[in-house]
């Protein structure tokens, strides 16, 4: 399996933090669970079906453009045969910049875009025509330039830009009481910026960013689930295990980068996907 991250031009680099291709030409049966990241993704899928199950049991195919939302828990994925997919990686709060609606309205759901803009069919066969990578990014980056909406609210995405920042680089450190005092705003009034350029809350946000911390740590050679916790911020070993069932599924001790082929790429700290380096 072949990845590869594309850095996007300086006037999309605001609002895209990267473009990823997966081509694989393996005919086996490919599992992994995709955990919640604190991102919206764009995916064209060019190769064979991917399947989804939110339970872990119940798999549906997904539409070869699949617009996903904030993931508040993790959901299965799988295929078998060539895969070929090139995906568009926003921030946690840039993708509204590109769709008219409020972001909540995707949380924990995969949907076709087209369902909001039958322009997507069109680009998809537009990079569907050609296997050249570079063609590919190119329009992409022409069609999207084109998409990016007027932000006629500055000061309402420029609190959230600042609160979002302000999560990613302070981390297991992030003081959501500091950003009310730093943007002179009510809880209430964050939650509801939250709700429509991010899609979760600033507390969901902030125990997602957490969560992805730990894999950095879960990943070294003897790492203890306490000094992962410690590491990581929580108050103790127990409240780390029950944050990390909670949005993965599965308990920490249980999970192993070899197992999740996909998850072995995006949750490397060399990847500008992983927004836990951000």
């Amino acid at each position: 399996m072949i990845y590869q991250e594309i850095t996007p031009s300086a006037e999309l680099l605001p609002y895209i933090n990267c473009y990823w291709v997966i081509e694989d030409d393996d005919q086996s049966v490919l599992k992994d669970v995709s955990f919640p990241d604190g991102c919206v993704e764009l995916i064209f899928n060019m190769g064979v079906p991917v399947f989804r199950a939110p339970d872990h049991q119940n798999f549906s195919r997904n539409p070869s453009i699949e617009l996903i939302g904030q993931m508040s828990r993790s959901y299965a994925i799988q295929s078998q045969g060539c895969r070929s997919m090139l995906g568009i990686r926003f921030y946690p709060h840039t993708v509204r910049s590109f769709f008219p609606i409020k972001i909540s309205e995707l949380t924990d759901r995969v949907i076709n875009p087209n369902a909001i803009s039958k322009i997507y069919d069109l680009l998809f066969q537009e990079i569907a025509e050609t296997s050249d990578l570079n063609s590919q990014i190119n329009a992409i980056e022409s069609f999207l330039l084109k998409q990016i909406r007027p932000e006629p609210y500055r000061r309402k995405l420029k609190i959230v830009d600042h609160a979002v920042k302000h999560i990613l680089m302070r981390k297991d450190k992030s003081d959501l009481n500091m950003i009310l005092s730093q943007c002179d705003i009510s809880a209430r009034y964050l939650q509801k910026l939250f709700d429509e350029y991010v899609g979760i809350s600033p507390k969901l946000f902030m125990k997602i960013i957490r969560f992805q911390q730990s894999f950095k740590y879960l990943n070294e050679p003897r790492a203890s689930l306490t000094s992962v916790a410690y590491q990581c911020g929580y108050f103790d070993q127990s409240h780390f295990i029950r944050d990390f069932k909670a949005l993965s599924g599965k308990l920490p001790s249980q999970y192993t980068m070899e197992a999740h082929p996909y998850n072995e790429f995006f949750l490397k700290e060399a990847s500008r996907s992983y927004l836990f380096d951000y």
